[in-house]
Order: structure tokens, then sequence, then C-alpha cells
């Protein structure tokens, strides 16, 4: 409801077409809350990671799907370096871009 009354107050560029920019909003949230699908993508990341050679050093927790739901996401803890990081850990631009 707070990004509707922004809407309404005219503060943001006039053209915007609010109710497609809501609705979007509304799918990406529903998707990224639904952890069946969120499951999936970790385990096809997991195995695009584990089939490339050069980027088989990255490890990813593992899914834990007997204790998994669409509402609740379990996997193991990874100790490491976030991916956000890796330009400060020195590597290359290009392992980076692939990551």
């Amino acid at each position: 409801h707070n990004l509707t009354r922004l809407f309404t107050l005219n503060i943001l560029p006039s053209g915007l077409y609010v109710d497609n920019i809501l609705r979007e909003l509304r799918r990406e949230l529903k998707e990224e809350c639904d952890y069946t699908l969120e499951a999936a993508k970790l385990q096809k990341y997991k195995e695009l990671l584990e089939r490339d050679p050069e980027l088989s050093l990255f490890k990813t927790p593992t899914l834990i799907p007997e204790l998994s739901t669409k509402s609740v996401l379990t996997m193991t803890f990874v100790q490491g370096t976030p991916v956000n990081r890796l330009e400060a850990e020195g590597l290359p631009q290009d392992v980076r871009d692939r990551v």
C-alpha cells in the first residue's frame, strides 16, 4: 500500500503503468517466497558449478529435501566467501562473470 501511495502522490515520473509495476512486483515476491522453486534453483546452480572444472572450486549448500517445504528451505551451511566479494578476493573478471 505504501508503494501505491507514492504513485498517487505524483512523486514518481508520469507515464508509469502503476498497475503493471505492482502486478510484476507481487508476482516476483510470490516467486521469491516459494521455497520449492528456490530449492530447484539451488540444485540447478549446484549442478552447473560442479559440471565446470574451472568453477568446481565454488561450493553451494546442499538441499535437505526431507526438511524443506514450500515455506521452509533447509540446506547445509557452507563457510566461504560471498559471491559479491569475489572481486576483492582477486578472481579474474571472466571467472566472476561465469559464476
